[in-house]
């Protein structure tokens, strides 16, 4: 059976896509600060980026461990 993920709102699935593009651009991890930088930074307001960083963490599209924040294998949109 397969696995699946709680839907994205369109808001968070911009800051997903965006959010990949930074792992494209860098490493397989990132620290939580340079992530709502980077949504800052595009389209979203500071406190609009924590949020969404926050969502996806709680979703299961991204995991933290400590400050760095990776991309759950596996998942795409």
């Amino acid at each position: 059976m397969r696995h699946s993920q709680t839907p994205l709102t369109p808001r968070e699935e911009d800051a997903f896509k965006r959010i990949r593009e930074v792992f494209d651009e860098s490493d397989a991890a990132s620290h939580r600060d340079a992530l709502t930088e980077a949504l800052a930074a595009r389209m979203f307001e500071e406190d609009e980026s924590e949020y969404l960083v926050e969502q996806l963490l709680s979703k299961g599209y991204l995991y933290a461990v400590h400050e760095e924040v990776r991309i759950t294998g596996g998942l795409e949109l």
